[in-house]
């Protein structure tokens, strides 16, 4: 029994760790187990007193809990058993469940770890200086601007709102991630953005090559509509030189 209960603990802990709506079917799915046990017990309990609970009677008990105050004999402690099972299951259990997923979901976006469904939108990977220096200039870009970013998004959102104030910076999506995996590309949906600015890190060792390798995935993504412009900042001249002698597609740089 303790380690029957140990798994089903198990289990739960898992899938209220699993994203967004993961914890709210794993509070259903206790609800409805509770209401399955419930009504196999009525059915065992109706053949003794004959006088078995109405499906009805059991969900009023469970939804409010209050209603046991008209409940009648001879079913009356089962009934309150019933009342007692609903006040955990459906009032404690789901209200705490959908509270915490608008909370965990409020807390994901503030940490930069959600994803964003966009299209025509502006994507910055990267905050390095150039970024903070543009921020009138990318405030002036139609849609929304989406940043990707390895430094912490409060502390990218801050400052943000240091330079422009609260009001504007709002306009940002702020996203945490490293620019060269491509599923931290596609969680800010690098596929449907209208301009690409890839900026980078400041004292990034790598800056430069990881920069052309961003690019270069955002070219074979957009090349079949080619209707996206991108501007990638080199900062070794002798990179430049060799990567303005490439094939890749320049156009919007």
């Amino acid at each position: 029994m303790k380690r029957l209960w140990h798994e089903l603990t198990l289990l739960v802990t898992r899938s209220y760790a699993r994203g967004v709506w993961m914890p709210l079917l794993c509070a259903v799915g206790i609800c409805l187990l509770a209401l399955g046990l419930i009504l196999i017990t009525d059915l065992i309990v109706g053949l003794f007193t004959c006088t078995p609970i109405s499906l009805g009677r059991i969900v009023e008990l469970m939804l409010d809990p209050g209603a046991f105050s008209a409940s009648e004999k001879p079913s009356t402690i089962f009934q309150l058993i019933i009342a007692l099972i609903g006040a955990v299951v459906f009032t404690a259990l789901l209200i705490t469940t959908i509270s915490n997923m608008f909370s965990n979901q409020a807390e994901a976006y503030r940490n930069g770890e959600t994803d964003v469904d966009l299209k025509d939108h502006t994507l910055i990977l990267g905050t390095n200086s150039m970024f903070y220096n543009s921020l009138e200039f990318l405030l002036g870009q139609q849609g929304r601007k989406v940043v990707l970013t390895t430094q912490k998004a409060k502390e990218v959102r801050a400052r943000i709102t240091s330079y422009i104030g609260s009001g504007r910076a709002d306009e940002f999506i702020i996203l945490t991630g490293d620019r060269r995996f491509v599923k931290n590309l596609e969680r800010a949906s690098y596929a449907d953005a209208k301009q690409v600015y890839i900026l980078g890190e400041d004292n990034e060792t790598d800056h430069d090559a990881a920069n052309i390798s961003c690019l270069q995935e955002i070219c074979h993504i957009h090349k079949e509509t080619n209707n996206v412009e991108c501007l990638i900042e080199i900062d070794n001249p002798d990179v430049l030189l060799l990567f303005s002698q490439t094939k890749i597609d320049l156009k919007g740089l």
